[in-house]
């Protein structure tokens, strides 16, 4: 059957058992959008169309009202009072689903009637109830007499690698791992120093090996963080508020919710990686000194319960979130692969792990843009949440100001070279799209503000590695298996 077939097999008039599933499938199509769009005329020539809040009635199996608010002075609740006919059409901004259909109006006249209608709308949508307070509005009723539902086929599932890298969101695994290259990076171009610590002995080399391994362990614990966020984020509601927000995008993998993974098989894969991260944390902590575990421990500890009961500490927000993230993705694996190499944690390597680390915490915030009134409707108090996305991006411009102020301070200094302040030009497109999303704060802004923070994290951090590499090389070599610091 072509995809012509298809949609002219649902303009023919359907037979209960199909208007039940017809019905059906369009209320769950309903329940993701808060607002459709309608057409109204009085004559061909004199066609307008209305974007409104709507909910949806099945006052009979098989039957569908909508119910929508139209403003007193719309010169298209004018047309619908003189034709009692309308048009409309409910859709997102991917054409993958949508529904259309004609119906007859009816003026909602009662007052109560017009109430349960407003009840309704404001809990539907946060931001109905704000709108509809502010003008006068009339409530309508459309009895659809007709109804089409178009929905284009599903991609087949993901499989394999693509099902994991999916499952894990590894596309992001650059950003996470940055810290773990600058430490290293800082490590190798710093003089090495020899003795014992403890029962290990200091080389005087940088170990390649090891630093792989540091590589793969960080990476295996920031995939798990991922997968538990995951579980836990369906579990809470919250994925599923983002999905049915339309002016908010789900930013979770939704395989659990589409059945693809179930929540059994979601964890053995969290409970797999966090298996191979341990392994990794062992083998260093044996080799490197048992310092490895502690570190890993408080990271594990911190990225688990970011959303896991019973903490929540993503959830209570209040910047908490934040500061986790900040230790378990910035702190903690700068620190943890340059101890990896010097066996020690020096006030340098502390210092130096504030930059990438801030730049990756802001890498979440700007996250939660794109779904702040379903983290609200949620319950996950995220600052944005909390704040509002105006009053967040001051958090935003105040972070990349003391990011890139305290690596030029830090070059100065002496802990970068004097070539690490190219790196600042990376903030010139993050600023910009900060006042881009200022200026019109709508979706497609806070997507372009989450890819430029994406980039600034990553270029800033390899614009630090390039320096520190060409420090070492400038002095005569780097420290490596063949040739002692």
């Amino acid at each position: 059957m072509t995809r012509n077939d298809q949609v002219s097999d649902q303009d023919r008039l359907p037979s209960d058992i199909e208007s039940d599933e017809l019905v059906g499938a369009v209320k769950g199509l309903f329940d993701q959008y808060h607002t459709m769009s309608v057409a109204a005329a009085t004559s061909p020539l004199d066609p307008w169309i209305a974007k409104v809040f709507f909910v949806d009635d099945e006052p009979s199996p098989g039957k569908m009202d909508i119910c929508c608010a139209m403003i007193n002075t719309s010169r298209k609740l004018a047309m619908m009072r003189e034709s009692l006919r309308v048009a409309f059409v409910v859709a997102g901004d991917h054409p993958d689903r949508w529904a259309q259909g004609t119906g007859d109006v009816e003026i909602v006249e009662d007052d109560a009637d017009a109430d349960a209608i407003m009840k309704r709308l404001e809990a539907k949508s946060p931001i109905a109830g704000p709108f509809l307070r502010m003008v006068p509005w009339t409530a309508v009723r459309v009895h659809v007499d007709r109804l089409k539902y178009s929905p284009l086929p599903d991609p087949p599932p993901a499989k394999g690698l693509a099902l994991f890298v999916t499952a894990t969101r590894a596309k992001v695994l650059p950003v996470m791992l940055a810290p773990v290259a600058v430490g290293g990076a800082l490590a190798w171009s710093q003089p090495a120093i020899h003795g014992f610590v403890g029962f290990v002995q200091r080389t005087g080399f940088f170990s390649w090996g090891w630093f792989v391994v540091t590589m793969v362990g960080a990476a295996a614990m920031h995939l798990a963080s991922n997968v538990v966020n995951d579980y836990f984020d369906e579990d809470s509601g919250a994925d599923a508020a983002a999905r049915s927000d339309p002016s908010g995008v789900a930013t979770g993998t939704g395989l659990i919710a589409s059945g693809v993974l179930s929540k059994r098989a979601t964890l053995r894969l969290a409970a797999a990686l966090f298996a191979v991260a341990l392994a990794c944390g062992i083998a260093l902590a044996i080799a490197r000194g048992p310092l490895v575990l502690l570190l890993g421990g408080v990271g594990f500890l911190l990225a688990f319960f970011y959303v896991a009961p019973p903490i929540r500490y993503g959830y209570i927000g209040r910047g908490l979130g934040e500061i986790g993230i900040f230790i378990s993705f910035g702190y903690l694996p700068l620190v943890g692969s340059y101890y990896v190499q010097r066996l020690d944690i020096t006030p340098d390597a502390a210092w130096a792990s504030f930059v990438p680390g801030m730049l990756t915490t802001l890498v979440l915030f700007h996250h939660h843009f794109l779904h702040w009134r379903a983290d609200a409707s949620a319950g996950k108090m995220t600052p944005v949440a909390v704040l509002g996305p105006d009053r967040a991006l001051n958090i935003s411009i105040a972070t990349i100001i003391v990011a890139y102020g305290l690596l030029i301070g830090q070059t100065i200094a002496g802990l970068w070279p004097p070539g690490a302040v190219v790196a600042v030009v990376a903030a010139v497109p993050l600023v910009a799209a900060v006042r881009r999303a200022r200026r019109d704060p709508i979706l497609p802004n806070y997507l372009q503000l989450l890819g430029a923070t994406l980039g600034a994290s990553v270029l800033t951090s390899a614009v630090l590695v390039v320096s520190l590499i060409v420090r070492v090389i400038v002095r005569g070599g780097p420290c490596s298996i063949d040739l002692p610091c």
